[in-house]
Protein backbone atom coordinates (compact mmCIF):
# COMPACT_ATOMS: atom_id res chain seq x y z
CA UNK A 1 0.00 0.00 0.00
CA UNK A 2 3.39 2.33 0.76
CA UNK A 3 4.34 1.85 -2.48
CA UNK A 4 0.87 2.46 -4.14
CA UNK A 5 0.96 5.60 -2.16
CA UNK A 6 4.41 6.66 -3.57
CA UNK A 7 3.58 5.83 -7.07
CA UNK A 8 0.29 8.03 -7.36
CA UNK A 9 2.33 11.18 -5.77
CA UNK A 10 5.07 10.81 -8.39
CA UNK A 11 2.92 9.45 -11.57
CA UNK A 12 -0.14 11.77 -10.65
CA UNK A 13 -0.22 14.27 -8.50
CA UNK A 14 3.26 16.01 -8.76
CA UNK A 15 2.58 16.01 -12.42
CA UNK A 16 -0.87 17.66 -12.14
CA UNK A 17 -1.88 21.12 -11.14
CA UNK A 18 -4.52 20.17 -8.40
CA UNK A 19 -6.45 23.14 -7.86
CA UNK A 20 -9.48 21.85 -5.66
CA UNK A 21 -11.11 19.17 -4.06
CA UNK A 22 -13.28 18.89 -7.12
CA UNK A 23 -10.37 18.47 -9.44
CA UNK A 24 -8.17 16.67 -7.20
CA UNK A 25 -10.95 13.80 -6.83
CA UNK A 26 -11.19 13.70 -10.43
CA UNK A 27 -7.60 13.39 -11.16
CA UNK A 28 -6.83 10.78 -8.50
CA UNK A 29 -9.95 8.41 -9.51
CA UNK A 30 -8.35 8.97 -13.45
CA UNK A 31 -5.40 7.62 -12.20
CA UNK A 32 -6.45 4.84 -10.41
CA UNK A 33 -8.47 3.74 -12.85
CA UNK A 34 -5.36 3.85 -15.34
CA UNK A 35 -3.22 2.04 -12.35
CA UNK A 36 -5.58 -0.79 -11.95
CA UNK A 37 -6.71 -1.51 -15.57
CA UNK A 38 -3.93 -0.33 -18.08
CA UNK A 39 -0.71 0.65 -16.27
CA UNK A 40 1.98 -2.66 -16.69
CA UNK A 41 3.36 -3.84 -13.09
CA UNK A 42 6.91 -5.20 -12.78
CA UNK A 43 5.93 -7.35 -9.56
CA UNK A 44 3.72 -9.59 -11.66
CA UNK A 45 4.88 -9.93 -14.57
CA UNK A 46 4.39 -6.05 -16.33
CA UNK A 47 0.85 -7.41 -16.66
CA UNK A 48 -2.31 -4.80 -15.59
CA UNK A 49 -3.05 -6.05 -12.37
CA UNK A 50 -7.48 -6.50 -14.22
CA UNK A 51 -5.69 -8.61 -16.44
CA UNK A 52 -3.82 -10.55 -13.66
CA UNK A 53 -6.97 -10.44 -11.83
CA UNK A 54 -9.46 -12.39 -14.42
CA UNK A 55 -6.94 -14.91 -15.07
CA UNK A 56 -4.96 -13.23 -18.42
CA UNK A 57 -1.53 -13.62 -17.51
CA UNK A 58 -0.71 -17.23 -19.10
CA UNK A 59 -2.24 -16.15 -22.06
CA UNK A 60 -0.46 -12.76 -22.02
CA UNK A 61 2.69 -14.25 -21.30
CA UNK A 62 2.48 -16.62 -24.44
CA UNK A 63 1.50 -14.35 -26.73
CA UNK A 64 4.85 -12.23 -25.51
CA UNK A 65 6.65 -15.52 -25.51
CA UNK A 66 5.52 -15.82 -29.21
CA UNK A 67 6.42 -12.53 -30.31
CA UNK A 68 9.80 -12.59 -29.32
CA UNK A 69 10.59 -15.96 -30.71
CA UNK A 70 9.03 -14.81 -34.19
CA UNK A 71 11.22 -11.37 -33.68
CA UNK A 72 14.39 -14.15 -32.96
CA UNK A 73 13.87 -16.06 -35.99
CA UNK A 74 13.13 -13.47 -38.17
CA UNK A 75 16.39 -11.71 -36.82
CA UNK A 76 18.34 -15.62 -37.66
CA UNK A 77 16.76 -15.24 -40.80
CA UNK A 78 18.21 -11.74 -41.77
CA UNK A 79 21.85 -12.92 -39.75
CA UNK A 80 22.44 -15.97 -42.13
CA UNK A 81 21.30 -13.91 -45.20
CA UNK A 82 23.62 -11.19 -44.42
CA UNK A 83 26.64 -13.98 -43.40
CA UNK A 84 25.53 -15.51 -47.21
CA UNK A 85 26.10 -12.64 -49.37
CA UNK A 86 29.00 -11.20 -47.09
CA UNK A 87 30.68 -15.14 -47.54
CA UNK A 88 29.67 -15.10 -51.10
CA UNK A 89 31.48 -11.49 -51.43
CA UNK A 90 34.64 -12.95 -50.15
CA UNK A 91 34.58 -16.42 -52.08
CA UNK A 92 34.21 -14.27 -55.55
CA UNK A 93 36.98 -12.02 -54.26
CA UNK A 94 39.52 -14.03 -53.01
CA UNK A 95 38.85 -16.85 -55.49
CA UNK A 96 38.26 -19.51 -52.50
CA UNK A 97 37.23 -22.76 -53.18
CA UNK A 98 35.89 -24.38 -50.11
CA UNK A 99 34.22 -21.43 -48.36
CA UNK A 100 31.54 -22.31 -45.70
CA UNK A 101 29.35 -20.34 -43.45
CA UNK A 102 30.37 -19.40 -40.40
CA UNK A 103 29.19 -21.16 -37.24
CA UNK A 104 25.62 -18.99 -36.23
CA UNK A 105 25.08 -20.84 -33.33
CA UNK A 106 27.54 -19.46 -31.45
CA UNK A 107 25.68 -15.90 -32.02
CA UNK A 108 24.13 -14.31 -28.43
CA UNK A 109 20.58 -14.35 -30.30
CA UNK A 110 20.32 -17.20 -31.76
CA UNK A 111 21.90 -19.74 -28.91
CA UNK A 112 18.12 -19.75 -27.60
CA UNK A 113 17.41 -22.42 -31.12
CA UNK A 114 19.72 -24.93 -30.50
Amino acid sequence: MELFHGTIKNECIRRKALLGQVRAKAVIDSYIDFYNNQRLHSTNGYIAPLNQFIGRATEIHQERRKKLNQVKLESKQKYLKNESRILTNKCVNSHLSNCTLTNYKRHPVFSDFY
